[in-house]
């Protein structure tokens, strides 16, 4: 391996000095030991020949070597000495370049046993083998180095990621292409950073120069990316930039995909997700989840390095939706603020699995990622830490939160349990009304609210989940509005950017596979360039309209809350909803009734509120509705008529003090008897981000199937009562990923969102 011994060359009684142009005659072997078998001698001269011809072809300048003879001479050559291990320029190593000349070590060419390879029976089941008899390529590439990086003996621990990581990689190239083998002996641990030196590091570096050559260069020009580096490298003074620079140069001089091309700063990340699985990491931890749960994890990142954790997900078969399990990795520095961002989070980016997690278009959107899993699953997650400028990276501390589908059950304080109906008003049931509880406050109904969701009434009104229930809420505020809008255009441009690079590197795997894709490397660039130009236009277009849009939502007063919670009742699948417009920019605690006289309100600023509760037989039917399409004409949609039936005639009944009033009238004039309601009511105990917390009341009333006579008369009356307290991350800066993916047209499946129906679970 390389090491700068001071040599001085006249000792050597060399006859000549190094000089510039690629010999391939025999070379001049001086074994110091006299102990290598004549066999050997003649297959090291005929391995350095080859290296020679292929590093020659591969357009890599002459090697700075000593040579023996004067200019012109035919039989001039490069010299290689043979050390026996006991020599000062062997040791533990098994080669080594100095300054002018190579020199082998006996050991190289020896099993771990003390027999002499035979080069004629190693192939790739042989790696250990293959990579000692590499050893004169690797060699001979330090010479080749020292053409390119002036002055050489710069060298120090501090640039040796790149002249012995080449090397290395290098013996990788020929090894596979001699002995059908990777030549891979170590791995480096990228916990440790590309630059690390400590110990033997920079070896094991040759994994990262390896696999980076053919991201950027690919098989049609192999070590094409690293001469391509060493030549953009003038001199030690540059260090990391040139390197950096030489990595983009060679991304565009092999038109390389586009998510490769912007230097370290893109290829790290890339190589990250396609070449270093968990054992790239040292020890690392297995974390075990759930759902639903979060696990908060931190940790400080080395300039130019990574870290990672394996997260184990236990998957609930009868919690699992078409659309999978919505496991979410979210990215932050520490101390990172969206509403003041800085640029601490820049250096910082996340892998999952094999892909480059896409970076937020605005600043202070959060980093996030979702993977939806479909079983039992362990996900390798990674955090990487290089900045657009390499050179300018420093330390860097961050917090990775992964979420398990989005809802955390919290526990409760002791306490009273969920509040049963309350006194609706004085006087006979049904013949008054609140106009909206404002003489209420919510202490009458507070109390200990477990977590999850309950609600209990006649029919199908009954549904229950506990603290490991789905639920899913967004409660949007003004401002948090604004932010959705202003960065709904930018977001959907980076997304299609994202999946385009995702796209093409896919289709550059498949080639490197030799898998037929379909499409050639011209044809997507002709399709991404007219996407790119699509975009562009359609940016320019709806930007004024989507900013005058961002601001009208920024004005209102009012705070929207949507939630879906799914849930059983007697075993059988049920969902409640909840729809409600809350008053204030913040929402909070309040009481709201489901009917109010709205001329009492400024437009646009009436408080309300919706549960609805689907039973199974309901879900079933919405499931055949979305799936069936349009039917022929006249007939029945598949799925209707059970939706219809399965609420068995219930109704929800809420009408302000003056509607009973008319109501009352109205049968006074007609002689059918009176049909009035309460106002119902919902008590929000916790209405922000990330939680709410609350119970409700109102009435339903029961309509027969068919009506007789002149009077609608119900056949039943009873009091819908419940509670709900679920949490999740939300902090009114969250992009809305928990919710899942949304169906395409024609898909017969579904968006997940809340305040609708899920209606991809699976039968129970």
């Amino acid at each position: 391996m390389y090491r700068f011994l001071v040599l001085v060359v006249a000792c050597l009684a060399l006859p000549a000095e190094a000089q510039s142009g690629w010999l391939f005659n025999p070379w001049s072997l001086r074994d110091t030991g006299n102990v290598l078998p004549a066999t050997l001698e003649t297959w090291t001269s005929e391995t350095l020949v080859a290296g020679s011809h292929w590093l020659a072809g591969l357009g890599f300048e002459a090697p700075a070597l000593a040579r023996t003879g004067f200019e012109g001479d035919p039989d001039r050559r490069y010299v290689v000495a043979i050390d026996p291990p006991n020599s000062g320029q062997c040791g533990s190593e098994l080669g080594s370049y100095t300054y002018v000349m190579l020199s082998l070590c006996t050991s190289m060419f020896q099993t771990a046993d003390g027999r002499w390879i035979d080069p004629a029976a190693v192939g790739a089941e042989d790696a250990r083998n293959a990579s000692h008899l590499s050893t004169p390529v690797h060699e001979l590439f330090h010479a080749v180095e020292e053409s390119y990086l002036k002055p050489f003996a710069a060298y120090d621990d501090e640039r040796a990621w790149v002249v012995e990581g080449m090397s290395v990689a290098v013996e990788y190239a020929w090894s596979q292409k001699t002995y059908g083998v990777y030549g891979l002996q170590g791995r480096p641990d990228y916990s440790h950073g590309l630059t690390d030196t400590t110990g033997t590091r920079e070896y094991s570096i040759g994994h990262f120069w390896f696999n980076a050559d053919r991201m950027l260069a690919g098989d049609s020009s192999p070590l094409g990316a690293l001469r391509t580096v060493l030549e953009q490298t003038t001199g030690w003074e540059d260090g990391i930039t040139a390197v950096d620079r030489g990595l983009a140069a060679a991304a565009m001089a092999f038109e390389a995909p586009r998510a490769y091309r912007g230097g370290l700063y893109h290829l790290f990340p890339w190589l990250l997700a396609e070449h270093a699985d968990e054992h790239y990491f040292g020890d690392i931890a297995t974390v075990e989840m759930t759902a639903p749960s979060m696990q908060s994890l931190s940790g400080t990142l080395l300039p130019l390095a990574a870290d990672a954790v394996q997260i184990a997900i236990d998957v609930d078969e009868e919690r699992m939706t078409m659309h999978g399990t919505p496991v979410r990795f979210t990215l932050e520095p520490v101390g990172w603020n969206p509403l003041s961002p800085s640029n601490l989070r820049a250096p910082l980016h996340l892998i999952v699995g094999d892909r480059v997690a896409g970076r937020p278009a605005l600043d202070a959107t959060p980093y996030t990622h979702v993977v939806q899993v479909f079983g039992d699953t362990t996900l390798l997650a990674r955090v990487a830490n290089v900045a657009e400028d390499p050179a300018a990276t420093v330390e860097a501390a961050f917090e990775l939160h992964v979420e398990v589908e989005g809802f955390y059950g919290e526990d409760v304080t002791e306490g009273a349990p969920p509040p049963g109906p309350a006194p609706l008003s004085s006087g006979r049931r049904g013949e008054e009304a609140t106009s909206g509880g404002s003489d209420l406050d919510a202490g009458e109904v507070a109390g200990a609210l477990p977590p999850g969701f309950r609600v209990r009434g006649p029919g199908p009104w009954a549904c229950e989940g506990g603290s490991r229930a789905r639920a899913l809420f967004d409660l949007m505020t003004p401002d948090e509005l604004g932010r959705d809008a202003d960065r709904a255009l930018p977001e959907m441009v980076r997304d299609v950017e994202d999946m385009m690079d995702g796209m093409e590197v896919t289709l550059r795997r498949m080639e490197q596979q030799g898998i037929q894709s379909g499409i050639s490397r011209e044809q997507f660039a002709r399709l991404r360039a007219e996407a790119d130009a699509e975009l562009a236009a359609a940016q320019a277009e709806a930007e004024p309209d989507l900013a005058e849009a961002a601001d009208d939502l920024r004005s209102g007063r009012m705070t929207q809350l949507m939630a879906t919670f799914v849930g059983t009742d007697a075993g059988s699948e049920c969902q409640m909803t909840l729809a409600a417009s809350l008053s204030g920019r913040e929402g909070g605690a309040q009481i709201i009734a489901g009917a109010v006289d709205e001329d009492l309100y400024p437009e646009d600023e009436v408080p309300s509120f919706t549960f609805v509760v689907y039973p199974e037989r309901a879900l079933d039917g919405m499931r055949a509705l979305a799936s069936a399409g349009v039917p022929a004409g006249g007939t029945i949609p598949t799925g209707a008529r059970e939706m219809a039936e399965a609420f068995g005639g219930w109704e929800v009944c809420m009408m302000t003090a003056e509607e009973a009033a008319e109501e009352r009238e109205s049968a006074r004039a007609s002689d059918c008897p009176p049909v009035t309601c309460t106002a119902g009511r919902l008590v929000l105990e916790r209405a922000e981000q990330g939680r709410i917390a609350g119970s409700f009341q109102f009435e339903v009333l029961r309509w027969p199937e068919n009506q007789t006579g002149q009077c609608a008369v119900p056949t039943g009356r009873d009091v819908v009562t419940g509670h709900f307290n679920v949490a999740s991350s939300d902090d009114g800066f969250d992009d809305n990923s928990l919710g899942g993916f949304g169906g395409t047209l024609g898909s017969g499946v579904a968006p997940v969102l809340p305040g609708v129906p899920i209606l991809d679970l699976q039968d129970r």
